[in-house]
């Protein structure tokens, strides 16, 4: 049951599942409610017959059941009975107490469908196996298609009236047609034989965290997919009385949604494919919870709403998982050393057929107590008493999904981090410091900062600032930066890390991040001498915030500098000239907070204060490591004119005498900002 939300993008690995396609299943809806006033019933069937294919599939001797838990083959096994009991009773029990009639021709309809899907994805496979023309291939199809119309045709027209045959066939006709151009544009899979000794199975993976998180949250989300979708038209369908409408609602909002998210994918390749995953999952679940509230309200604009809030979210999460497919990869090769090989793809579509035969056993079960509890005649106009508790399971699904995705550690500076070091690694190089960054974020137990992030965007709402310049910010290719700005008691460190257009770590003073020191540090530098703030309750308000501070310079990835510590400082250096090996920008604030002509003995609140010297050392300690040249850029944070403004840059000279060296990028640095601000040159 695939619904193609597009073409996925060019590279990007075709066998992970899209949506799975209600149109089969709406169909089956339709026949139900034609023949016997009871939509709920051929949808059940329907779901019955795909549940009954993929778990025999996964079930038969040889499969790939082995590489799943045993946990997770307890559960197949157990809903798997359960389900065929459901079955049972919706074949045999139900239609006997209801005391239906014509059930085996909703039951022929059925299958004929779900036959459909089957017959037509053997005879393309069996196309691309033969290598047939694009011509060749449409015949054969088309072949396959007639026959099963055709034998639609002679049940209907001999067990119905025209009108009513004429009209069934109709839909058959045009699922069919939506069917076979599911399968357009398709590939036949590249297959590659094992390495001898290979082993890339589940197992072997469990250690990488990056990939186990990745597996996590596709699982989650491949099974809420086919709760949410078969739960949510099942009761548009048969409440709101408008399946079309509810078919070109959901159609224009994973199709328009799916080809925006690709188009700004490819027209600002920064974008984070990770946010979007997250972003799509909140969408889904707000349009479940609404959907749960507004249920059975009697208004269908509510239910319109709901679906097309689903339809969004569920494509921008699809989208995603496309995007991230290719750095997974890149993950396990990273990871294993060895490129994925068919056995770990197969590894991985087992655990997707699994969510996805995990979310249809959901719906069929929630569908059955539908039918055998709420569903009466003329249900169609009536409306079936769907309760939201039904919607629970989705929600709860999804839920769970967006806690996995926020644990997921990579964003897309980690990416293409990750593409150039496997560049390197092919072209018999690598950069030590980048690969130990690397397993750090991959294999190791870490989870992204959301929280600051979110922090950030609010924090841009009230602190507007214009940035100026950014154009001049060049460097050569693979060279990180160092940005110089002023402080401004606060307001440069807060600005720069909302409004610099590029990724950095800034350089934090020791006292911001050790929390037996925070609080003193701010009270002395901030509170002691805000006048507004009653004098008992200024340390205990530096104290409030102490927690905050800490994490909020843990989320933005801080280097610690211990002034007064010169072995420590040594350190901060190292640490600097490794992040910055390893493709990091770095933010410096050289000012010397006890300036003389600072009224309160720190940091000026206008202007550029007295530099230290010492950052610089960070120049030659990175061209000794690389062999590139540091690029320093002046940067003026305004507090009154509320701009950040760039000058222009300069980069280290290793041919010049280091201490002259030191005092000429300082000095060029503080009369860049100077003249940047429109302040006097200094004698």
């Amino acid at each position: 049951m695939l619904l193609t939300i597009g073409t996925p993008p060019r590279g990007v690995n075709r066998s992970l599942p899209t949506f799975y396609t209600l149109y089969n299943y709406l169909y089956c809806m339709m026949a139900s409610t034609v023949l016997m006033q009871r939509p709920v019933l051929g949808g059940a069937l329907f779901v019955s017959g795909q549940v009954a294919d993929l778990a025999t599939r996964m079930l038969l001797p040889g499969s790939d059941l082995k590489y799943l838990s045993k946990s997770k083959r307890a559960v197949l096994i157990a809903l798997t009975l359960l389900c065929g009991l459901m079955t049972l009773g919706l074949l045999l029990v139900y239609p006997r107490s209801a005391k239906l009639e014509g059930m085996w021709l909703l039951f022929s309809l059925v299958m004929l469908t779900a036959l459909r899907a089957v017959l037509l994805g053997y005879l393309h496979q069996s196309v691309l196996k033969r290598r047939m023309t694009g011509v060749q291939a449409g015949l054969r199809m088309a072949e396959g298609a007639l026959l099963l119309v055709a034998l639609a045709a002679v049940i209907l027209f001999f067990s119905l009236p025209a009108q009513t045959a004429w009209y069934l066939l109709g839909g058959y006709v045009l699922t069919t047609l939506l069917e076979a151009l599911n399968y357009r544009g398709k590939v036949l899979p590249a297959r590659e034989e094992p390495a001898p000794g290979d082993s890339d199975t589940p197992e072997n993976l469990d250690h990488v965290n990056a990939y186990k998180t990745f597996r996590k949250v596709l699982t989650l989300a491949v099974t809420a997919l086919q709760v949410t979708m078969i739960m949510i038209y099942t009761y548009i369908g048969t409440t709101a009385g408008e399946m079309f409408i509810s078919m070109a609602i959901a159609f224009v909002c994973t199709v328009s949604v799916s080809y925006l998210a690709n188009w700004v994918a490819r027209r600002k390749p920064g974008r984070d494919p990770g946010n979007v995953m997250l972003a799509g999952l909140f969408l889904w679940l707000w349009g479940l919870v609404s959907f749960g509230l507004h249920a059975g309200t009697g208004t269908d604009v509510w239910s319109y709403m709901a679906l097309a809030t689903c339809s969004a979210g569920t494509a921008a999460t699809v989208t995603a998982f496309w995007r991230l497919d290719n750095s997974m990869r890149e993950v396990v090769f990273f990871a294993t050393g060895k490129r994925p090989r068919e056995r770990l793809e197969r590894t991985l579509q087992l655990s997707l057929e699994y969510a996805q035969l995990l979310g249809q056993m959901i719906a069929l079960i929630g569908l059955s107590l539908i039918v055998f509890f709420g569903e009466r005649p003329l249900a169609f106009e009536s409306g079936v008493p769907l309760q939201p508790l039904l919607v629970l399971p989705a929600v709860a699904l999804v839920f769970f999904a967006v806690l996995a995705a926020l644990r997921f550690p990579l964003h897309k500076r980690h990416m293409d981090k990750l593409h150039a070091f496997l560049m390197l690694k092919e072209n018999g190089e690598t950069n030590v410091p980048l690969q130990k960054q690397l397993e750090d974020v991959i294999i190791k137990v870490r989870k992204r900062h959301y929280g600051i992030r979110v922090l950030m965007f609010f924090l841009r709402i009230f602190i507007y600032n214009k940035v100026i310049g950014k154009e001049k910010v060049k460097a050569p290719k693979g060279t990180s930066l160092v940005f110089v700005c002023n402080h401004g008691e606060v307001y440069g460190p807060i600005v720069t890390n909302l409004y610099i257009p590029f990724p950095l770590r800034p350089w934090v003073t020791s006292e911001m991040i050790v929390p037996e020191e925070t609080t003193n540090y701010v009270y002395e530098g901030t509170f002691k001498r805000q006048k507004w703030i009653p004098a008992k309750l200024r340390y205990p308000a530096a104290k409030l915030v102490t927690p905050i501070i800490n994490w909020a310079m843990e989320g933005v990835e801080g280097i610690p500098v211990f002034r007064n510590n010169p072995r420590e400082l040594i350190n901060t250096f190292r640490v600097t000239a490794a992040a910055m090996e390893a493709g990091d920008n770095i933010l410096i604030f050289p000012e010397n907070p006890h300036d003389s002509r600072s009224e309160s003995n720190f940091y000026l609140r206008e202007g550029v204060g007295e530099f230290f010297t010492g950052f610089t050392m960070v120049a030659p300690i990175y061209y000794k490591k690389t062999g590139k040249r540091c690029v320093f850029v002046p940067v003026y944070a305004d507090k009154k004119k509320h701009t950040l403004t760039f000058g222009e840059v300069t980069a280290y000279d290793p041919e010049n005498e280091p201490n002259a060296e030191k005092e000429r990028i300082c000095a060029y640095l503080r009369e860049e900002m100077l003249r940047v601000a429109n302040l006097p040159q200094e004698e």
